[in-house]
């Protein structure tokens, strides 16, 4: 469990980190739309990567008979932690469906790009 939650502090460090150089970039270039653009194609694929696997290893790792437990020794803090657990796993499987919604509806989204471009 405490290893899931240092993947997913790492992962969220991560992202502000790519949201704070994004920011960055923007006010520096010449081109934003395009800065903008590639940031958001990299943050698509980074996301549905990283996310879908941490989700996954989450899910297994929390809802394990050992997961389970380590959850019931009756420590209050480990359960603390279970539940900051459990919504990290929250976050990860609404940000994944989100994720695979936007996937799905690309092609729409990429003709609607090449229109709005032209």
């Amino acid at each position: 469990m405490g290893q899931y939650l240092v993947f997913a502090s790492v992962y969220f460090g991560i992202a502000a980190a790519r949201n704070m150089f994004v920011a960055a970039a923007l006010c520096f270039s010449k081109r934003p739309q395009r800065i903008h653009d590639i940031s958001v194609v990299f943050s698509i694929l980074f996301d549905a990567a990283i996310v879908t696997i941490m989700t996954v290893y989450g899910t297994k790792s929390l809802f394990s008979p050992e997961g389970i437990i380590c959850r019931d020794n009756g420590d209050p803090n480990t359960f603390k932690w279970w539940v900051i657990g459990c919504c990290c796993l929250v976050y990860g499987w609404a940000y994944g469906v989100l994720l695979c919604v936007g996937l799905t509806s690309l092609p729409l989204v990429i003709i609607f790009w090449c229109y709005y471009r032209k």
